[in-house]
């Protein structure tokens, strides 16, 4: 949203962040800036991650909370991001109790077990 500010009006980022702001504040007054500009980071982690990874594979993170996505450090989402890249035709699967699965959907339950174990850690520590 500040980069359409930054567009509109010419002007930097640092200034086009300040006005998304204002505009917020405007609508929602009884909210201090401090708690505003920690909710939008979390919240852009989270577009960040959605957005590289990809909308078809967001479906196999869901286990993990919005909380405790917006908790991870720029390295664990750096490695998430490339996990998914790396791999972007590896085919899923849903049910756990297949005869056998292939190493492929082996190591996407091992990222989605330690994405929870990474999210319960965070939060504990939280």
């Amino acid at each position: 949203m500040y980069k359409d500010f930054m567009d509109s009006n010419k002007v930097g980022e640092k200034k086009a962040k300040g006005q998304v702001y204002d505009f917020i504040f405007k609508q929602i007054p009884n909210t201090k800036r401090k708690t505003l500009c920690r909710q939008t980071q979390k919240a852009l982690r989270i577009d960040d991650l959605f957005e590289k990874i990809g909308m078809d594979n967001i479906q196999y993170i869901k286990h993990i909370m919005r909380m405790h996505i917006s908790k991870f450090s720029n390295f664990q989402i750096q490695t998430i991001i490339d996990h998914f890249t790396e791999n972007p035709n590896m085919e899923f699967i849903d049910d756990s109790e297949d005869e056998e699965q292939e190493d492929d959907q082996n190591n996407v339950l091992e990222v989605q077990v330690n994405l929870l174990n990474s999210a319960k850690a965070i939060a504990s520590n939280a």
